[in-house]
């Protein structure tokens, strides 16, 4: 017999659970404070079907409003929810409770019901939303995309929920989104198109770097400067989708980045593409739809 060594129980937090959370299920796991802000997620980048989503603004406004509807009814009912978003994947909210208190929220998600129409339906949406988009792209989106049955779906939506039970009543996540972690992120969140130094968050919160550091990646699975450019990257993109026309020096100046090449670099690693390719998409874009306008 080959003795295998697990883990001890006290080695758990939040990170850590999140993480056993997607290794059990192979869903993107979502952890969001009771303001229903994002706080972290595992794994920390998205699918290749919500990457092509989040490109397109009317459908990524779409996925926030489903988000916003199942928010809605976990507050309201105080119990969890199972649906398919607009896009035809399936998702699930937790809500998360101390006492009768919700103090936030799990989403767990996206995966395509496992039979062929729906791989169909969902290939057929991705078509609609990127008209201009390869079709090898769209179908690797599809086929990359986790497939569950709904008898599967069902007992990870149990054994999630079970799970967090769990993590609520051993404080795996208060902690998270009461720490030093938390509310660093919150004021990132709040000032990153700032130009924001370790020394001026040690100085705001009354703590030293190391610890900082320490437990901003333990909780986040990133560092400070990671997690920042990140937020300011998602902003540049948005930016972008509202105003193609915008200058590139200018886009990476108001998000808070010093120089447009560094901005360029980190956003081609992001996005797989350059600003200016990124822009020159969102341009085509509106030309099309003008172009569908005149016809219709």
């Amino acid at each position: 017999m080959e003795h295998i060594p697990i883990s001890p129980e006290s080695s758990l937090d939040c990170n850590t659970f999140l993480k056993n959370l997607h290794l059990l299920t192979g869903m993107t796991v979502t952890l969001y404070n009771s303001k229903r802000l994002w706080v972290t997620s595992c794994p920390s980048y998205n699918c290749n079907f919500c990457k092509l989503l989040r490109m397109n603004s009317e459908y990524h406004t779409r996925c926030r409003v489903n988000d916003t509807e199942a928010f809605k009814f976990c507050t309201e009912q105080k119990k969890m929810i199972v649906y398919k978003c607009y896009m035809g994947l399936y998702e699930i909210m937790i809500p998360l409770y101390d006492q009768d208190t919700i103090y936030g929220y799990l989403l767990l998600g996206q995966a395509i019901e496992d039979s062929d129409a729906s791989r169909q339906k969902c290939l057929d949406k991705l078509r609609k939303s990127h008209p201009d988009t390869p079709e090898k792209i769209l179908r690797d989106a599809v086929s990359t995309t986790l497939m569950l049955s709904e008898e599967k779906l069902n007992a990870i939506a149990q054994i999630a929920k079970i799970y967090a039970e769990y993590a609520s009543e051993k404080n795996l996540i208060t902690n998270e989104l009461n720490g030093l972690a938390y509310l660093a992120a919150t004021y990132i969140r709040e000032h990153f198109t700032e130009k924001i130094t370790n020394a001026e968050l040690c100085y705001v919160f009354l703590c030293d770097r190391k610890k900082l550091a320490s437990e901003f990646r333990q909780a986040h699975g990133m560092t400070i400067v990671e997690y920042t450019n990140n937020l300011r990257l998602r902003r540049a993109r948005q930016m972008l989708q509202k105003n193609p026309d915008l200058n590139i020096n200018y886009l990476a100046s108001s998000v808070g980045f010093s120089y447009q090449s560094y901005f360029s670099t980190l956003f081609y690693k992001k996005y797989g593409m350059s600003p200016t390719d990124m822009q020159r998409l969102y341009k085509e874009e509106i030309k099309n739809k003008e172009k569908e306008g005149e016809t219709t």
